[in-house]
């Protein structure tokens, strides 16, 4: 007995792994907190896709960055196409586009 047991079992005494788990009251839960995280972040990138923005990924960090550009130059961020971006924001001029 004791060899089936996790390491930090007290009583070392369990039959199984599992049972040493059961014990312990330890459970799995999957992506519980995760997933809040990861639909709010999909949803922040589908409301900017929803007004024309196109963010470098779906973090809420690059949804935030492509908004804040957008809203403080006036044009839609689109981070597949920066030179195009620059222009329509007036940053760059439109020789730069070639």
């Amino acid at each position: 007995m004791g060899e089936n047991c996790r390491s930090g079992c007290k009583t070392r005494d369990h039959g199984s792994y599992a049972e040493c788990l059961r014990s312990a009251n330890v459970t799995a839960r999957m992506g519980a907190v995760p997933m809040r995280g990861t639909m709010s972040e999909l949803e922040a990138y589908r409301q900017a896709r929803s007004e024309g923005i196109q963010p470098a990924g779906t973090s809420r960090v690059q949804v935030d960055a492509a908004k804040a550009f957008s809203d403080k130059h006036g044009a839609a961020y689109d981070a597949s196409n920066l030179t195009g971006s620059l222009v329509s924001a007036g940053l760059a001029p439109k020789e730069v586009l070639g």
